[in-house]
């Protein structure tokens, strides 16, 4: 998660799937050459071929569609932390109070919900603002965990 703008009473955090944009692309950069040489240069048009050339697309662009923006605004003046989620297909703002903010942590999946077993290894930059009650920033692999970590300590910087 990358800082965007830090005054005194704003907070602002972002985290962007760039190597899910850049695989997206990818794919659809190849399946285009793909189509191109094959049917346009060599004017081969085999169906199996032409199969796997809308399968890598179709991939290519379910990518782009599902993956998930993350920006996070905390602000002392409206007392609110807002966590806006967009992708291409639709986009979601949830805000809470900043009182209710008991703890910001970096955790396993596993140990913040069980039925999380295909991507127990992802940590997660979660806030605290009850027994139970989690909501997940940003996510990262082993490499990101420190990071995460201080990411997390500059949020309680800020909250303090």
């Amino acid at each position: 998660m990358k800082i965007i703008e830090e005054t005194p009473t704003r907070l602002k955090l972002r985290q962007r799937p760039v190597m899910l944009y850049l695989l997206g692309l990818f794919l659809l950069a190849a399946s285009l050459w793909a189509l191109w040489t094959q049917v346009m240069m060599v004017g081969v048009w085999d169906g199996r071929l032409l199969g796997v050339i809308l399968f890598l697309a179709g991939l290519g662009t379910a990518v782009l569609l599902l993956a998930v923006s993350t920006t996070v605004i905390f602000d002392k003046v409206a007392g609110t932390v807002t966590v806006c989620r967009h992708s291409l297909l639709r986009q979601t703002e949830q805000g809470y109070p900043l009182a209710r903010i008991q703890q910001v942590t970096v955790g396993l999946g596993r140990e913040h919900d069980p039925s999380d077993r295909f991507v127990s290894r992802t940590h997660h930059l979660l806030l605290v603002l009850g027994p139970g009650q989690l909501v997940q920033l940003a996510g990262g692999g082993k490499i990101q965990v420190s990071r995460l970590v201080g990411t997390a300590v500059r949020i309680q910087n800020f909250l303090q």
